[in-house]
């Protein structure tokens, strides 16, 4: 005689398993917001958006133990990258984060640019961004 347990420890991983992976995505440019959401959700992500580093701590907060993967854009308004790598790292060291600029390369300290899990420099295409987060996940 089974007392239900396994099964439905199972069908509670089977759920987990099912959902979306979800992507906090923080991005200040309106219009690379809205095509990098389109972008990440018809690749199969559920995506969060924040434009502001203050807003993707709150974002976070309330929602870490569902995000996967958080993109960060180098130079939000609101703490900077460093400011915010160090709050995410502090909150929850196992965060994901793959950073997004303009620039060729991070600009963050030594101390935090070990905590990024890939570098994707703008302006990049849609398989670039599907790619750079398929990587960033799989790490």
């Amino acid at each position: 005689m089974s007392d239900g347990a396994a099964p439905a420890a199972a069908s509670a991983r089977d759920q987990v398993a099912a959902r979306p992976r979800t992507i906090l995505l923080g991005e200040d440019d309106a219009a690379v917001l809205r095509v990098a959401t389109t972008i990440l959700e018809k690749g199969g992500y559920a995506v969060l958006a924040a434009a502001d580093g203050a807003t993707l701590l709150q974002v976070f907060d309330s929602a870490r133990d569902r995000i996967d993967l958080v993109i960060l854009d180098q130079h939000m308004p609101g703490p900077g990258a460093d400011a915010t790598l160090a709050a995410l790292r502090a909150r929850q060291p196992s965060t994901r984060v793959l950073l997004t600029s303009g620039f060729t390369q991070p600009d963050v300290t030594a101390e935090t640019r070990h905590f990024l899990r890939g570098f994707l420099g703008k302006p990049f295409r849609g398989g670039e961004l599907l790619h750079a987060v398929e990587e960033a996940l799989s790490e």
